[in-house]
């Protein structure tokens, strides 16, 4: 996949058009469409912004290496055992502490994966391994 078609997707995946896209990169719709397209090459100074505002991963705009979304892995794992201990606590659900481990390497697993774990998903989880 070419740098201008990781473009798009990012575009995509914020799930804007070209015009308002442009104007929050500060870009004319005419640049911006052309840095899609291929035409033109999209400015360092242009990445860095899509990158800071949208959490994307500079290896991944640039190069194609990794995932799209910048990972911050201890933020994954502070809210997978967060979520996981509240649903515990919520429920009254008993967990041994090796149970709660192997759920919390699970779910961090997913998300890195880009697996959305919510609620139905932990519980359910959980009881599986009762």
């Amino acid at each position: 996949m070419k740098i201008y078609e990781r473009l798009l997707k990012v575009r995509k995946s914020q799930q804007k058009t070209q015009p308002p896209f442009a104007e929050e990169l500060g870009v004319s719709l005419a640049t911006y469409k052309n840095y899609e397209r291929g035409i033109t090459e999209l400015p360092l100074s242009i990445a860095v912004i899509i990158c800071t505002n949208f959490k994307i991963s500079p290896s991944w705009l640039m190069l194609g290496v990794g995932n799209m979304i910048e990972i911050n892995t201890l933020e994954i794992i502070e809210k997978s055992v967060l979520d996981i201990r509240k649903i515990i606590s919520e429920y009254g659900l008993i967990t041994t502490p090796t149970q709660e481990a192997k759920i919390v390497k699970y779910v961090v697993e997913e998300r890195f994966d880009g697996v959305e774990m919510n609620s139905k998903k932990i519980i359910r989880l959980i009881e599986i391994m009762e």
